[in-house]
């Protein structure tokens, strides 16, 4: 019997970097060079889980939206990349994405609602930022 390996689909979530302009033109650029499909995820989605929005089976909508204050970090959460696949795409994405925060859909993360993950991400930004000051 061979054992099946079950692969999650490559998707790259994108919040508050609008495709159409800025730093988040020349990602969706990069993105669609490399053939990595991405979603935009608006402020109306920071309550729903990071897995209802990678699209990972078991995950349904939220049924209250977010009524919390609304993160100005730009984000990118990468699902489904290889290792060696993730690292190939991160080279490729241009300066302007420097600044965004980024992150990949872990077993822990997932069960996580969007607006934790940035919050978790924009901690560990700001803790970083106090050690290099030291």
């Amino acid at each position: 019997m061979k054992a099946r390996i079950i692969t999650e689909k490559e998707l790259v979530l994108l919040y508050r970097l609008n495709p159409a302009e800025g730093p988040g033109k020349a990602i969706v650029e990069a993105l669609n060079a490399q053939r990595v499909p991405y979603r935009e995820v608006g402020e109306d989605m920071l309550g729903e889980t990071v897995g209802y929005l990678a699209g990972l089976p078991g995950y349904e909508k939220a049924t209250e939206p977010f009524p919390g204050e609304k993160p100005a970090e730009r984000v990118m959460v990468f699902q489904g990349l290889s290792e060696s696949r993730l690292n190939r795409v991160l080279k490729k994405l241009p300066a302007e994405s420097a600044d965004v925060l980024k992150a990949v859909v872990t077993p822990s993360n997932r069960d996580w609602m969007l607006v934790q993950l940035i919050s978790q991400l924009a901690g560990e930004r700001e803790a970083f930022a106090k050690l290099e000051q030291k």
